[in-house]
């Protein structure tokens, strides 16, 4: 594959990685990304004890 070609292949598939996670973003109200959050900052003191 010529060095241009994996150049575009790879911005194509770094364009639908942001685009995605964008959609999943606008998807979730703020609420549940607090929550998840919470449960994340919960997880992490368990595992700290």
């Amino acid at each position: 594959i010529p060095r241009e070609n994996r150049k575009v292949h790879y911005a194509k598939e770094e364009q639908e990685k942001v685009i995605a996670s964008r959609l999943r973003h606008s998807h979730q109200s703020g609420n549940l990304t607090k929550n998840k959050k919470k449960r994340l900052q919960q997880s992490k003191e368990l595992a700290l004890t």
